[in-house]
């Protein structure tokens, strides 16, 4: 009886290995290497969304071009 008792609570900790093992594995593979890989190549990454962007220059970013203003309506003389 106390060796089935042992073999049973071997197993239940080498299950809890496994699990813990696994999911830190799926963590660093679903969340850690994106990061690193897109701080690598110089971009920003975003965690809300796990997104990797490209930064953008607003200083030499080019002004939109403005359509022509309409003229001002003239005064009504009385």
């Amino acid at each position: 009886m106390a060796r089935f008792l042992l073999n049973r609570i071997t197993l239940l900790f080498a299950i809890i290995l496994v699990l813990g093992l696994a999911s830190g594995l799926a963590y660093q593979v679903m969340y850690v290497q994106p990061e690193k890989a897109c701080e690598a190549a110089g971009k920003w990454w975003a965690k809300e969304w796990r997104a990797c962007a490209t930064p953008m220059d607003l200083k030499r970013m080019p002004l939109p071009a403005l359509p022509p203003a309409a003229p001002a309506p003239a005064p009504k003389q009385p």
